[in-house]
């Protein structure tokens, strides 16, 4: 995901200040990059985004990975905080993240935890708390603002839980101790952080859903793609499709539907792949048409609630897939290999990500030189390309056999490369670059040997 840099302008000798900018999907470093300045959603700034040291000796969670997506308006200011961790047997991961909400009369906050898991005796918390005017305070089971701080609102959710808490500040500082502990003989992984602030006038049917494309998480999408969007509360667990085609509805009488408007006015179902309190994966309507089009979840649950957003369709929208699913590093991709005219498969190019690092590139063998090479990738919105599609690895050029629909799974894309150049043995982490129709995919990472 491509970081976000905003640049605080202040007059001379004086605390007036340019308005800051929309908040947009980003990192951890990348919102803390904006530093007091912060981002807007809607009326209200959210800024001051801080990490803390892992408490009490446990391992800290990268800033690289956990990526953050503002949701919510004017009404319901707020976040959703994204990671891929998973502890081992004995191993405990926290971060405290640290940022400051103001602009609004809140009248109530809502925390949830989903896509974690736990075995043995592993466990997914967050401990949230709240204090007036940006004190942050390490959180635990009870709430610790400083005099004259207010009296602090503690939360705390377990698992795929969810809570909320009613408070009145114009101006709040939160903490969140995300800990992802495994226990002595259990794994754990997560998590989903979803903290959305309602505020005084708000109605039944509220909440915005953030959209971006599943495979660089940058909100141009294609038909034909698929998509993720981020919210809060559009269901109690979480739903997966087990077949195809996809079905509209995931929950039933009680399910989650997603319907998209395009520039024309046209509306569309959205076939859906999975739905959780947090997220729901669809496919982009293969008749929309390109410019900006309006996103609607439904969902009977909460008497009927929606959620709206925007989402950008372009013809082509070119994503790569990596292994741990960040968009950045080695692709998830497959090495398929011509010797003496058999064909078989080498060990796949990476190495998914645990306990909070990223995934690192497996180098690719090319020797001996008499064997043939070939790249196979996956991606979305490639498939209505019309024009060339181009490829190069440390900046030599290689051939594309193959770019198209996956023919499997729905919005899934795959390229085809090869032969690989033995003039890459021996280097590491150089770039692959993927261009469709005079647009880049998100560059990612190979090692050869």
């Amino acid at each position: 995901m491509k970081q976000v840099g905003l640049i605080l302008l202040a007059w001379l000798g004086s605390a007036h200040l340019v308005p800051a900018a929309s908040c947009v999907p980003g990192t951890l470093a990348s919102y803390m990059a904006l530093g007091t300045a912060g981002c807007t959603i809607g009326g209200n700034v959210l800024a001051n985004f801080t990490q803390g040291s892992a408490l009490n000796g446990t391992i800290n969670i990268p800033l690289t990975g956990l990526n953050i997506f503002p949701a919510g308006g004017s009404s319901n200011p707020g976040i959703v905080v994204t990671g891929s961790v998973t502890a081992g047997a004995g191993q405990v991961f926290s971060t405290l993240l640290n940022y400051t909400i103001a602009g609004s009369s809140y009248t109530s906050d809502t925390i949830a935890l989903s896509n974690t898991t736990a075995t043995g005796t592993g466990a997914v918390t967050d401990i949230q708390n709240f204090c007036l005017n940006g004190n942050f305070q390490a959180p635990t089971f009870v709430a610790q603002c400083a005099a004259g701080q207010g009296s602090g609102s503690p939360l705390v959710v377990l698992g795929n839980g969810e809570a909320t808490a009613t408070l009145s500040a114009t101006s709040l500082g939160i903490t969140h101790n995300l800990i992802i502990d495994s226990g002595v003989t259990g794994t754990a992984s997560g998590a989903v952080i979803v903290d959305q602030f309602r505020t005084t006038g708000s109605v039944s049917g509220f909440g915005t859903v953030t959209s971006v494309s599943a495979g660089n998480w940058l909100p141009i999408v294609a038909p034909n793609s698929i998509a993720a969007g981020f919210g809060t509360g559009f269901s109690t667990n979480t739903l997966v499709a087990t077949s195809q085609p996809l079905p509209t509805n995931l929950g039933g009488i009680n399910g989650v539907t997603v319907t998209i408007t395009d520039s024309a006015g046209n509306r569309a179902l959205a076939p859906l792949f999975m739905v959780s309190p947090g997220q729901v994966n669809y496919l982009v309507p293969g008749n929309l048409l390109p410019g900006a089009a309006t996103v609607t979840v439904s969902t009977a649950l909460f008497d009927g609630a929606f959620y709206t957003g925007t989402l950008q369709i372009a013809n082509i929208a070119p994503a790569i897939f990596t292994a741990d699913g960040s968009g950045t590093g080695p692709p998830a991709a497959q090495v398929l290999r011509v010797s003496n005219g058999v064909t078989s498969f080498d060990p796949a190019p990476f190495m998914v990500g645990t306990n909070g690092t990223p995934g690192t590139a497996v180098p690719i063998r090319l020797s001996p030189s008499t064997d043939r090479l070939y790249l196979v990738l996956y991606g979305t919105g490639i498939q209505r390309h019309v024009g060339a599609v181009t490829a190069a690895i440390g900046g030599v050029s290689v051939p594309v056999l193959y770019a198209g629909a996956q023919g499997t799974l729905a919005g899934l894309d795959q390229i085809n490369l090869g032969p690989l150049p033995q003039s890459l043995s021996g280097q590491s982490s150089v770039n692959l670059v993927i261009t469709v129709d005079g647009m880049t995919a998100n560059t990612v990472i190979l090692s050869f040997q």
